[in-house]
């Protein structure tokens, strides 16, 4: 249903742009119309992505309790939040997982398990073409950013096709709405879920 959703508002949007098109506008000028309607307007039409977000936590808060146990020596917990268009998903998304593991970091500190809380560094990574001004205008807003003392964040345009990060750099990584542009199945690694739905 959530899919559906989405690509119903999308289908409808395209068929807007064609009928206001001219019959000498073609396809792939058509389709980037649509490309730069959706880019502009993400944050906006993104509600669906959003739900489909939320059906996650339960066991992203797992996870994230994961590496606040297993990476406690850590001064940085490195972040990356692969296809983060422009951004408003993403923010209670790493909200929930920087409060997670700051929660878990607390009782240790408290059990005299650690000394001090990590800092964090988070990466926002999509396409070049990606909006990113849309993104820093999220971070920079005191209502939706998880920004704070201790919490930091850059953006990377890059296809994640390609390496981005050194080995074993990162702590935690997201990945949503984004592993369907992928050409095949991902490799099966230790601790990687990868859900692929049936055809029907």
């Amino acid at each position: 249903l959530l899919e559906h959703h989405f690509y119903q508002q999308r289908g409808d949007l395209l068929l807007r742009l064609m009928s206001n098109s001219s019959t000498e506008v073609g396809y792939a000028d058509r389709g980037k119309q649509l490309s730069a309607s959706m880019a502009r307007t993400y944050n906006k039409v993104g509600g669906s992505q959003s739900l489909a977000h939320d059906l996650t936590f339960p066991s992203l808060t797992i996870a994230a309790a994961d590496v606040a146990k297993r990476f406690s020596s850590e001064e940085i917990i490195n972040i990356a939040d692969l296809g983060c268009s422009q951004g408003l998903n993403s923010m209670r998304t790493c909200g929930l997982m920087i409060d997670v593991i700051e929660e878990e970091q607390k009782k240790m500190i408290e059990k005299q398990e650690m000394k001090t809380y990590s800092e964090f560094m988070i990466y926002h990574e999509d396409l070049p073409t990606n909006d990113f001004n849309q993104l820093m205008d999220v971070l920079s807003s005191p209502r939706d950013s998880y920004i704070r003392e201790g919490v930091y964040a850059c953006a990377i345009g890059r296809s994640f096709y390609a390496r981005l990060f050194p080995p074993r750099f990162l702590h935690m990584v997201t990945c949503y709405i984004t592993l369907h542009w992928l050409s095949t199945t991902p490799s099966v690694l230790p601790g990687i879920v990868f859900n692929a739905a049936e055809s029907e």
